[in-house]
């Protein structure tokens, strides 16, 4: 790939700023608030376990896998959404 540079200054954007407006222009709030909510999932989770009197050990990785869980039920649901919209209608 060719820089234009011009005085030391380049006028390609770096690669992490490419993958920001990348995901910012994929993300919406339909998208949003389910994913923050099934991460969230791990925290409520977690924040019961203790009130009932589990230690933080025995809490955590319960937590962990309900979120991790959650999160991943639904980016696959993401995935098989985005699927059926570009499979052509046969």
């Amino acid at each position: 790939m060719k820089s234009n540079r011009l005085f030391g200054y380049s006028k390609e954007r770096a690669w992490y700023l490419q993958l920001l407006d990348m995901a910012r222009s994929h993300i919406n709030l339909r998208t949003l608030i389910p994913g923050t909510v099934s991460l969230a999932s791990g925290w409520v989770l977690f924040n019961l376990l203790m009130i009932d009197g589990f230690t933080k050990e025995a809490a955590l990785i319960p937590s962990v896998e309900v979120s991790l869980g959650f999160t991943g039920i639904y980016a696959s649901w993401l995935g098989v959404q985005s699927y059926l919209k570009r499979k052509p209608v046969e």
